[in-house]
C-alpha cells in the first residue's frame, strides 16, 4: 500500500484554479453561485471534483449565453423595431462567421472534450503518483522534508499539465492570484 494515496475526486482550490486558469478568489464566488463542492465541517477545506466542476462551468457558459441572446434581442427590436434587430443580428453572425474563419472562436464540444481529456489526465497523474512516491519517502522521517517532496513533485505533475494542455502563457502564477477570469 502507498504511503500517499490521492482521492483525485477531491481536490482543493488552488489545483482547480491551475487546472482551469480560474484565479482562487473567483473559485470562491462561484461556489456561492453553484460550483459543486464539499466541505470538511463549518469554515473547513473546500474539496472539489475536477469533472463535475468541468461540467458546472460549461452550463454556466451556456446558460450565460443563452440568457444574453434572448434578453438582448427583446431589448433590440425594443430600440430598433423587429428590422434593425434581425439587421444587427445578421452583423453579428457575419462578424461569429469571420472569427471563425480566423480561429478566434471555440466549438463547445471541442472545449468539453478538451476539458475531459484534461480532467482525465488529470486523474491519471494524480493516481501514479502513490507508487512513485511510496519509495521515495519511504527512506524519510523528517515531515517537513516529506511535505517538500510531495509539494514539488504536485507541482511538476501540475506543470506537466499546464504545458500539454495550455499553448499560451497562463496568468495562474504559483502564490500569485488575480481576481478576475
Amino acid at each position: 500500500m502507498p504511503l500517499i494515496e490521492f482521492d483525485t475526486d477531491a481536490v482543493q482550490s488552488e489545483t482547480i484554479s491551475l487546472l482551469t486558469g480560474i484565479s482562487t478568489p473567483q473559485i470562491y464566488k462561484f461556489t456561492k453561485i453553484g460550483m459543486p463542492f464539499d466541505q470538511n465541517g463549518r469554515g473547513g477545506k473546500m474539496y472539489f471534483n475536477v469533472q463535475k466542476v468541468v461540467e458546472w462551468l460549461i452550463g454556466k457558459a451556456r446558460r450565460e449565453a443563452a440568457s444574453a441572446t434572448t434578453d438582448d434581442f427583446a431589448l433590440l427590436v425594443a430600440e430598433r423595431g423587429e428590422k434593425g434587430a434581425n439587421d444587427y443580428y445578421r452583423a453579428q453572425l457575419l462578424k461569429l462567421q469571420i472569427d471563425k474563419e480566423h480561429g478566434r472562436l471555440v466549438d463547445i464540444d471541442v472545449l468539453k472534450e478538451q476539458l475531459r481529456a484534461i480532467a482525465t489526465e488529470f486523474r491519471h497523474s494524480m493516481q501514479s503518483l502513490g507508487g512513485e512516491m511510496s519509495i521515495r519517502l519511504s527512506k524519510e522521517l523528517d515531515p517537513e522534508v516529506i511535505k517538500k517532496i510531495i509539494d514539488d513533485r504536485i507541482i511538476e505533475v501540475l506543470q506537466g499539465l499546464h504545458n500539454k494542455f495550455c499553448k499560451e502563457d497562463s496568468d495562474v502564477v504559483e502564490g500569485k492570484d488575480d481576481e478576475t477570469v
